[in-house]
């Protein structure tokens, strides 16, 4: 229909053809316009077809995340009961309900130099106990001498820290200075409890406890550990002397050895302390006080 159209108008004369085409577009106007809105309609309804069918299945993954999220939350709320009811049977404890507490005396360790100008001045004051010359106490060979003494209301027997890891223990008091004895020393020793296995929460039972001893080399042992409990290399091993007086974790160091002997009860444990056998700069001495809170609440 179309060629016989064309070739229609191309026998005739041109004013005549002129004519015949306006005549023809305004005949097949209002039936393109017909088609063209047609198709403008089906654009439109496919576009909303398709954002329907995305709400759906953005409506279904909200729907699954909201009934996991519920019950999650009755599971949260199971536990908070169950744990309510506990602590319901037990008398609370208030942080200062402790008969003893931890008092902290930070002190310098004090180096070649600030050593002979101690002894010079005769105030060192420390060394005759430990059968230790005062020359001696002037050379590299004693690590642990501090600034503060008995007049800080330091004692023998207190921990030394550096940070929340033990660097050794005072063994002799002057009135201004102090000596340490280090982890690793001879003659060191002290309660220790290392890790114990993991609890389904993530947390840590209590392992088993120990005595740490210092061997004059650059390992501590650990004694009397039975092979009946679970040691490993890489067990982290804390201080045990302060059990009820705080609940601070005192890091002494690393197991990186663990034997069994044959026919001994007990594990061959040696210990690498956390504190590096280099002098630190600064320590903090744990005293031991009455919890003054609590004993001001007696009548």
């Amino acid at each position: 229909c179309g060629l016989a159209a064309a070739g229609l108008l191309a026998c005739l004369p041109a004013p005549a053809a002129t004519a015949l085409r306006g005549w023809m577009a305004e005949l097949f106007r209002p039936g393109q316009r017909v088609v063209l809105a047609a198709r403008c309609h089906g654009v439109r309804i496919v576009r909303r077809v398709e954002d329907q069918i995305d709400t759906a299945g953005k409506l279904a993954a909200a729907r699954q995340r909201i009934a996991q999220l519920e019950e999650q939350n009755r599971r949260l709320a199971g536990q908070l009961a169950a744990r309510a009811a506990g602590q319901s049977r037990v008398r609370p404890h208030r942080p200062d309900d402790r008969l003893l507490s931890i008092a902290s005396v930070p002190a310098r360790v004090l180096g070649l130099q600030a050593r002979r100008f101690l002894h010079r001045q005769q105030v060192l004051g420390v060394g005759a106990q430990l059968d230790v010359e005062p020359e001696a106490l002037v050379l590299e060979s004693v690590p642990g001498v501090l600034d503060r003494g008995g007049h800080d209301h330091v004692e023998a027997g207190q921990l030394v820290l550096e940070g929340s890891r033990v660097w050794g223990k005072i063994v002799e008091v002057g009135p201004h200075t102090s000596v340490v004895r280090l982890v690793t020393e001879p003659g060191y020793r002290d309660l220790v409890r290392l890790d114990g296995p993991l609890r389904p929460d993530g947390r840590r039972r209590a392992g088993p406890r120990g005595v740490l001893e210092g061997t004059g080399r650059r390992l501590a042992r650990i004694r009397y550990v039975p092979v009946t409990e679970p040691v490993n290399v890489g067990d982290f091993v804390y201080a045990d002397s302060l059990q009820g007086i705080t609940s601070v974790a005192l890091l002494y160091g690393r197991v990186v050895r663990a034997e069994r002997t044959p026919g001994s009860s007990y594990w061959e444990i040696w210990m690498e302390p956390a504190v590096e056998a280099a002098r630190p700069e600064q320590v903090v001495v744990l005293r031991v006080d009455w919890n003054r809170i609590r004993v001001a609440e007696r009548p």
